[in-house]
């Protein structure tokens, strides 16, 4: 498969298995009499705890700059960029949950 279809092949299958596992949960919790939002509330801030903070992108950038002979130091760079904006959304979200 190419490139491209293959990352629309596994987010289409990773959005069909979330959406089953969702089908799947029980829509009343019963847990220590909490309701399902005090649950989900509890669980968003357990969740946003243990988040990492973003990577500092300067600092890297000093450590690891962008040479043509260290053609890695760019990959890295990107992905940083990268997992920050997830760790931004994630955060966000949570948030907002």
């Amino acid at each position: 498969m190419h490139d491209n279809a293959e990352i629309t092949s596994a987010i289409n299958f990773t959005n069909e298995l979330l959406a089953d596992a969702l089908t799947q949960q029980p829509r009343a919790v019963a847990s220590a009499g909490k309701s399902q939002d005090e649950v989900l509330d509890e669980t968003a801030t357990h969740i946003l705890e243990k988040l990492p903070e973003l990577f500092d992108l300067e600092y890297a950038s000093k450590k690891h700059p962008i040479d043509y002979a260290a053609s890695m130091n760019t990959v890295l760079q990107q992905e940083i960029l990268r997992f920050n904006r997830l760790l931004k959304l994630v955060r966000d979200s949570l948030i907002n949950i």
